[in-house]
């Protein structure tokens, strides 16, 4: 299956799924929640006291009315030969005793011919006679389970009083997928003191689960609620987005999700009378329309960023150890190993540390550090350990969290770092920091130049080959880094491409070649300035200056897939060949 739009709507896959559209409907319990003491006190910060434990059940009639009239209005909108769904909705719909759970249950089932049935509960409400009775309903109908994980940071499910962490939520969708039970998980993008990086980590760790559907909700702050407290006092870290900023946050979060994987809800749909914030100017189907006119536009898609479970779940890493006695990583996906045979600990020095004469700059202060590419992080932690008591600043950038993972079993060593930065995002020892922007670097980039006084003093530019991640190498891109170099900084690169040193020396840098290491030519080094390195090679000028080689890669919206910029190149090359250009000289990158 393909999907046409953006992203997979909960719409399409009953289609597909179905035949057709199947309608819920929607049946409240009110068995209350277990998260809650017996006046009613406790529950998570987001809710208000309607989620407190049940005032009282609904009689047999009061409950036989509710589906009724629901599927009488179902009916005379859509039709009476409509497919129907039992969504258990409110609360905690297992959290009662098992006789009142199957007794309430069975009096809706026999109400209507229903296709399927919805639960939603939590994590931690799946004792061993509920999880029985689920298996009873699953052989009868086709049974979802909704679970409320709003996120897989255990520091953020500690502060909203969650009552479960994350294990928790991972235990209950792989026994419940077990069981043949479709599972959805509830998440919460923009819980306090969650940035992109805990939301990115939160689409990772759900990707790796067997879950049949996901609901995304942006923080609503209600009005009797521990978070409407916090917001008055500006405690906490309580901030709700507007349209625009949750849409950013929407789209990445959902780039990073498997494309298969149906959105059930992509915003939050909180009553006016009681949502104190945000309050929106589009209305929730003007935001889906806008959602989808952005994807569309930037031309990204559900799944495209999900590098990092596609990498995983294949195994596409293998060891290699290199001729300095260090390894390093063979990606399957990339079809290239993270460093050459030379040695990966050995060119991290040779090829990025010694051209941009690191130890020289250390002596006279700290130093700014970008490193693009962290890969195993052999490059920025070898700089991290160099520079002692002298200081580094260093901001990596990196989109696949599972390299680093299996990192900690290449270089135990760095162990520590590795879990901080995976877990905080930041590690700092005395004078020294280093921190990760996880996810695409284009957009990490773009965020950076908007940074105050955001500059470094070397850039390491170490992605995959221009062939095999050319949305690293091009024109745009360089030019983004151009601006983030202090005067005297230096961009290095193992590359010796043309069309790289061709994109550098039209973002106005003095661009010369490295010295060689285990190859006949040398990387690449820009500067904002000449500095004790010799210009490029004389043929390579001539190369530059009389031939399609010349011409750079190009991604002017810093989104273009990879194959939108090779065919965007080619079609340049092939309008100079047109008018006359020689040919370009066929000139390997080793």
């Amino acid at each position: 299956m393909v999907n046409k739009e953006p992203f997979y709507s909960y719409r399409s896959f009953l289609n597909d799924y179905y035949g057709s559209n199947i309608y819920r409907i929607s049946i409240s319990l009110e068995f209350g929640c277990p998260n809650r003491d017996e006046s009613g006190k406790g529950g998570c910060a987001f809710c208000n006291d309607q989620g407190s434990a049940a005032v009282y059940i609904k009689s047999d009639a009061e409950l036989e009315d509710q589906v009724k009239t629901s599927i009488a209005y179902t009916k005379s909108r859509y039709g009476e030969k409509v497919g129907l769904m039992a969504y258990f909705q409110a609360y905690t719909s297992t959290y009662a005793p098992i006789e009142e759970i199957r007794r309430t249950f069975e009096i809706v089932l026999a109400l209507a011919d229903f296709k399927a049935v919805t639960i939603s509960t939590r994590p931690d409400c799946l004792p061993e006679p509920v999880l029985e009775y689920l298996k009873e309903l699953a052989s009868r109908y086709d049974l979802w389970v909704e679970l409320g994980m709003q996120t897989s940071n255990d520091t953020s499910l500690e502060l909203i009083n969650r009552g479960h962490n994350f294990e928790a939520s991972k235990k209950a969708v792989v026994l419940l997928d077990g069981m043949g039970i479709k599972v959805a998980a509830h998440t919460i993008i923009g819980l306090p003191g969650e940035t992109r990086a805990d939301f990115e980590r939160t689409a990772f760790e759900f990707s790796k689960l067997p879950l049949s559907g996901i609901k995304l909700h942006n923080l609503h702050v209600v009005k009797g609620t521990v978070f409407e407290s916090w917001l008055k006092e500006g405690s906490h870290g309580v901030y709700t987005m507007d349209e625009h900023e949750y849409a950013e946050e929407l789209i990445n979060f959902i780039r990073h999700l498997p494309p298969k994987l149906p959105l059930m809800r992509i915003c939050s749909d909180t009553p006016n009378s009681i949502l104190v914030s945000p309050l929106w100017w589009m209305k929730k189907g003007q935001f889906i329309n806008y959602i989808h006119h952005q994807m569309k536009s930037r031309g990204v898609y559900q799944g495209d960023l999900l590098v990092t479970t596609d990498l995983e779940t294949s195994n596409s890493y293998k060891s290699v150890e290199t001729a300095d006695g260090s390894m390093t990583l063979y990606s399957s996906f990339f079809k290239e190993k993270y460093h050459s045979s030379v040695g990966a600990l050995s060119e991290a020095v040779e090829k990025f540390i010694k051209p941009t004469h690191l130890v020289e700059r250390l002596e006279k202060g700290p130093v700014k550090l970008l490193d693009i590419g962290f890969g195993l992080g052999c490059n920025a932690l070898s700089a991290f350990e160099l520079a002692g008591e002298q200081g580094v600043e260093i901001v990596s950038l990196e989109f696949d969290r599972a390299v680093v993972e299996r990192a900690q079993e290449i270089y135990p060593n760095w162990q520590p770092i590795y879990q901080s930065l995976l877990k905080d995002g930041v590690y700092i020892q005395g004078n020294s920091s280093i921190r990760i922007i996880w996810g695409d670097a284009r957009k990490s980039m773009a965020k950076l130049v908007k940074e105050v006084d955001q500059k470094f003093d070397v850039i390491f530019h170490d992605a995959f080959s221009t062939t095999k991640n050319t949305e690293l190498w091009t024109l745009h891109f360089f030019r983004q880094e151009r601006q983030l170099l202090n005067t005297g900084g230096a961009i290095v690169t193992y590359s010796n491409a043309l069309p790289i040193r061709a994109a550098l020396l039209k973002c106005d840098l003095w661009v010369s070649e490295t010295m060689p290491y285990g190859r006949s030519k040398g990387g690449t080094i820009a500067h904002c300035k000449s500095m004790d390195s010799q210009f490029l090679p004389d043929k390579d000028l001539a190369v530059l200056n009389s031939t399609t080689a010349r011409v750079p890669y190009s991604d002017p919206l810093g989104s273009w897939s990879r194959k939108q910029i090779l065919t965007h190149r080619d079609r340049v090359v092939k309008k100079l060949i047109s008018l006359g250009v020689p040919k370009k000289i066929k000139y390997k990158e080793d």
